[in-house]
């Protein structure tokens, strides 16, 4: 059974600095040029050590347009929830191990760093050969992983994410 694992957000209102003229857009983070790949490692050790993840090779990282993100996630359908898919803002690939960040992507905010932890978890569950029972089950770490890193921050996930609180509570429920 093949699942993508995917990050919805109502808005993410986040300041964007711009990469310097010739400076690829993936591999800007902030004020100063940090390869996506070492932040992808700091978040992938830092899970390991918090949930204690097994560590894995680093997933490939691409930022994808809506569009592009929702025709991979379940082929640009409604989602169980009536989220249109084209609102999935981050997902993972577990066939292609490849987390789909969204253009535009920075990393230069608690919540855009947060949407990469999300995905990371995801990564490292696939590559430990977790297979879960359901689509809602894969989720439940990777949000509680989310807050967790958010909160490091001062930040709350349903405030930063516009996330109804009952929707984290049926995570990992299936058949929901």
């Amino acid at each position: 059974m093949t699942f993508f694992a995917a990050t919805t957000v109502a808005a993410v209102g986040a300041e964007r600095s711009l990469p310097p003229e010739g400076v690829d857009r993936a591999e800007f983070l902030g004020d100063v040029q940090v390869p996506v790949t070492a932040a992808a490692a700091a978040v992938g050790a830092w899970l390991a050590a918090e949930f204690d993840l097994p560590p894995a090779p680093l997933p490939a990282i691409r930022l994808s347009s809506p569009a592009a993100m929702g025709a991979l996630y379940r082929g640009g359908a409604t989602l169980a929830d009536g989220t249109d898919a084209r609102r999935v803002v981050a997902l993972y690939d577990r066939r292609q191990a490849t987390i789909h960040l969204p253009e535009g992507w920075t990393g230069t905010s608690a919540v855009e760093m947060s949407m990469l932890v999300h995905e990371m978890v995801h990564h490292l569950q696939a590559s430990a050969g977790w297979e879960p029972g359901c689509p809602a089950e894969v989720e439940a770490l990777a949000y509680e992983a989310q807050a967790r890193w958010l909160a490091i921050f001062g930040q709350d996930l349903t405030r930063a994410l516009a996330i109804d609180p009952l929707f984290l509570r049926l995570l990992g429920v299936c058949g929901f």
